[in-house]
């Protein structure tokens, strides 16, 4: 087999390549012993690492040029996936693989409770501090300035930034799920202006800061339905840190729902207007500390 760089592939190519493949539905092989676990999907592992090569690269490779098993567990296993794989692992990663035995004849009960386990594998629950919200967030302001000279408005509105005067297309799925949540439906106000955190023109780049009270489970339910729309963020880590925050906020009774309504039209409309949109989550940088900016530069995809 040719020699192959599969490092430079990022776990936000793996992403995008499954979300193409979702859009495309297209015919494949059967996977053997190999799936990619996400959320809470089976998808066929070695199939999505072609896919997300051509994704980094963008040219087609050969399932003939690289091989499946374990070479491609640990592919996934690096970028932090979830993997279910029917041989051997001599690697297991607490985060994210599932590695079991079994026969011929149990197989079909075995993947199914293995799908139901993966979900449930990963590492240290997340934590997100309610405390210094606005000291992290003036220092993550100072450091966006120093990085893009001084090009970041904050609080920043748009035109076209305001919630659908009609539910249809993405919107549709999306409010259907989040009524279904706990059976509201006021949520979804008509055209309300919305505004970003922080903006960068020049770079048609966005960034959101998720503070505790976004991490809910309607925030989980919306992230779900709208699989087809580009983030560049970890969506499968937001909806592991509303497992695992399940912040609740009663004031008014549908305030959960609203806020998870306004946070996914964010992401739909500048993905619709050709912005990348990168949510951080508080609590997990302390942006005041030593080499918070190139921590910072990861987090924005910037190459250090």
């Amino acid at each position: 087999m040719a020699k192959i760089n599969w490092m430079d592939i990022t776990r936000e190519n793996v992403i995008k390549a499954i979300e193409i493949f979702r859009a495309e539905n297209t015919e494949y092989p059967s996977s053997k012993s190999t799936f990619l676990i996400y959320n809470g999907k089976k998808l066929p592992a070695k199939h999505i690492r072609g896919m997300a090569y051509k994704v980094a690269y963008g040219k087609e490779i050969s399932k003939n040029n690289f091989g499946g098993g374990m070479e491609t567990v640990r592919f996934f296993e690096r970028l932090g996936f979830e993997i279910f794989y029917t041989g051997k692992s001599v690697h297991r990663d607490k985060k994210s693989v599932i590695n079991q035995k079994q026969s011929k004849q149990t197989i079909g009960t075995v993947q199914a409770q293995s799908i139901k386990d993966a979900k449930q594998v990963s590492a240290d629950k997340i934590k997100i501090p309610a405390k210094a919200v606005i000291e992290q967030k003036n220092a993550l302001q100072l450091l966006l300035n120093r990085i893009f000279d001084g090009d970041i408005v904050c609080e920043k509105t748009f035109s076209w930034l305001k919630t659908p005067d009609i539910i249809e297309g993405d919107y549709e799925n999306l409010y259907k799920s989040i009524s279904e949540y706990r059976g509201d439906k006021a949520f979804a106000k008509r055209n309300v202006q919305l505004r970003y955190d922080f903006v960068c023109e020049s770079e048609k780049l966005i960034i959101e800061y998720d503070e505790r009270q976004h991490f809910s489970q309607a925030r989980k339910v919306s992230l779900l339905y709208y699989p087809d729309i580009s983030v560049y963020f970890d969506r499968q880590l937001w909806i592991q840190a509303c497992n695992d925050i399940n912040a609740k906020d009663g004031q008014p009774v549908n305030r959960d729902e609203v806020r998870a309504y306004y946070d996914s039209v964010r992401d739909i409309e500048s993905s619709k207007q050709g912005y990348k949109l990168v949510r951080i989550m508080h609590g997990q940088t302390d942006f005041e500390a030593d080499g918070a900016e190139e921590s910072l530069k990861k987090q924005l995809h910037i190459k250090l």
